[in-house]
């Protein structure tokens, strides 16, 4: 322990546990307080980040390890507020995935206990995204695009309804919005649409493909960053599995640049996708399938 940094902070979790405490080594939680780990190397390739944590060396754009979100379980498809205080998730019971929320009061606060969300009338539940000041839901049942309202955060969802402009005849999935909503990107046939909108109450265009994304490989599970200027998406790799990708544009009118590949997040056997992007692009969250089970996990740049 750092006597200059004391007291250390309280946690339930590691990922509790801020900068300087969540810097890089492990365990950061141990009995119910942050610890601080003295900055031992992080391995090859990698360096200590007192502010995120482990980054590969000479990328000062890599994301840091990811952490999971313990307080989660078995769970995927995160999507969080713009304030970060409220946490969406998907959970598979008996064999149907259903929608989950987990709020804190604070940053520096533990996430607290999941609560079904029952309103929707619709399931299954997947690709949810929080839009229009959090408060409208987006989401697939793994067929068509839907979307919920509620009057403020401590109210409950509406029903959901279908967004029958958008519909196509073909499965779409994995909606996510700028933070004027005016522009949402989703997948549709294995590639990455994208449909625009004059106002909020004004009826989507029709969807196209964002080309200068489209491979061969399957593209997928899109999050664009609030601005509209970044986008993480999953692709198909040769061995199975997917990973993350990242790409920016100068300017919403402006098309995207070539994607980058997130290296510093890939496991060997694991499928990266359904990401969350903040404002910023300086918080990413997403889902990570490996051995059967899936998570959450989250890492900063």
């Amino acid at each position: 322990l750092r006597p200059d940094l004391c007291p250390a902070p309280e946690c339930a979790q590691s990922a509790d546990c801020a900068p300087p405490f969540a810097a890089c080594g492990a365990p950061l939680c141990a009995d119910g307080v942050c610890l601080e780990v003295a900055a031992e190397p992080c391995g090859e390739g990698l360096y200590c980040d007192p502010t995120a944590g482990c980054r590969p060396a000479g990328r000062p754009d890599a994301f840091a390890l990811p952490v999971p979100v313990e307080a989660l379980g078995e769970a995927g498809d995160p999507a969080l507020s713009r304030d970060l205080l409220e946490l969406l998730c998907v959970r598979r019971e008996a064999g149907v995935d259903r929608l989950f929320r987990s709020r804190r009061a604070a940053l520096t606060e533990p996430w607290g206990a999941l609560e079904r969300i029952d309103s929707l009338g619709v399931e299954p539940v997947q690709g949810p995204e929080l839009a229009e000041e959090d408060l409208t839901l987006f989401f697939t049942d793994g067929g068509d695009l839907h979307r919920a309202r509620r009057a403020s955060a401590a109210q409950p969802w509406s029903r959901a309804e279908r967004i029958g402009e958008l519909e196509s005849g073909a499965a779409q999935f994995s909606p996510t919005l700028t933070g004027d909503g005016l522009e949402m990107y989703f997948t549709s046939e294995g590639s990455i649409s994208r449909t625009t909108r004059a106002t909020r109450s004004d009826p989507w265009t029709r969807a196209t493909s964002v080309e200068e994304l489209a491979t061969p490989e399957v593209e997928g599970s899109p999050a664009v960053s609030p601005d509209g200027l970044t986008l993480a998406f999953s692709r198909a790799q040769p061995t199975g599995e997917r990973a993350l990708y990242v790409t920016r544009r100068e300017g919403r009118a402006a098309p995207f640049d070539p994607p980058r590949i997130l290296e510093e997040l890939t496991v060997e056997g694991a499928s990266d996708l359904n990401p969350w992007i903040s404002d910023g692009a300086r918080l990413l969250c997403f889902e990570r399938r490996l051995g059967g089970a899936r998570s959450v996990l989250c890492t900063r740049r």
